[in-house]
């Protein structure tokens, strides 16, 4: 998903819930700058995505609790919207107020969340399908075709070109760590896994290798293709993949990435639970959220 101008610093289509307005485990303030633009926040979950915050340079965390995001001036992260584990979250690239989810709430009695849609940054859901079907593990969304929705569950991808709609399932390749639209037309897909990243065609089923790096994320960047790697490192590809490897926050593996308008800055959610921006090519990287 094409991500610009990033500034660090359901039930029956009823929309759900009202957030609360602290995350669990938010320490207090203690330590806070009030001359920095982001303190390092806490939160005693797991995290499973890192996106813009509509187009106001906050981030958005989808977790296990919920969705939280940051705020500017404060080491405090603060509770869009409390309740599912956001297995999948993908934010649209044409509307800067829309999300798409997925995953399962079961304190809520809903098992698989299925699809859902938010279009006031996170604040309320509206189940639009596959309730009680779907829990995509990896979500994409098409930069170049509005609408175009990729998820993947159980050894299938589910596509929609209608914004979760209507969908069409297609088996898809095992070992998937993260997916992303290469070409909506095809579809062909760019699928991240444990041994490389393969150009996926959907209708053929057919794939070939453009890295042979283990890989455990890949997201749109400024002028191509961004990918996590297993080792902790990271690539800054262009749209052929021709790449340049930066060094990565030491944390883990790297899961997701969020790109800028300056391609030398960077903000990654690793396996360590932790999310990392760096402005400076991955000279230095700065700790800005910490989860479990």
């Amino acid at each position: 998903m094409r991500r610009l101008g990033f500034i660090l610093g359901f039930l029956l289509l009823v929309p759900l819930g009202c957030p609360s307005d602290a995350p669990p485990g938010d320490d207090d303030d203690a330590g806070h700058d009030d001359e920095h633009e982001h303190g390092t926040g806490e939160i005693d979950t797991h995290m499973h995505a890192v996106l813009e915050w509509g187009d106001t340079g906050e981030l958005a965390l989808g977790t296990h609790s919920g969705m939280y995001r940051t705020e500017a001036g404060s080491d405090d992260l603060v509770a869009v919207f409390e309740g599912p584990d956001f297995m999948g979250l993908v934010h649209d690239p044409f509307n800067a107020d829309r999300y798409w989810g997925s995953g399962h709430w079961s304190a809520n009695g809903m098992g698989n969340w299925g699809f859902a849609e938010s279009t006031d940054r996170g604040e309320t859901w509206t189940e639009i399908s596959l309730t009680g079907q779907a829990d995509f593990h990896a979500m994409a969304a098409s930069a170049d075709q509005e609408g175009f929705v990729v998820g993947s569950w159980n050894g299938s991808f589910w596509i929609s070109d209608d914004a979760g709609r209507t969908w069409d399932e297609q088996p898809a390749p095992s070992g998937i760590n993260d997916i992303e639209v290469e070409d909506p037309s095809g579809p062909v897909l760019l699928i991240a896994s444990g041994s490389s990243v393969q150009r996926y065609d959907v209708a053929s089923g057919q794939s070939d290798s453009v890295l042979s790096d283990a890989a455990t994320g890949i997201d749109w960047g400024t002028d191509g293709w961004l990918v996590g790697l297993a080792s902790g490192d990271v690539l800054v590809c262009d749209a052929t993949f021709d790449c340049t490897g930066w060094d990565g926050p030491e944390a883990g593996a790297v899961l997701h990435l969020l790109g800028d308008a300056d391609p030398m800055h960077m903000t990654v959610l690793t396996s360590d639970a932790e999310v990392h921006h760096t402005e400076d090519g991955g000279a230095t990287w700065e700790l800005v959220v910490a989860g479990e």
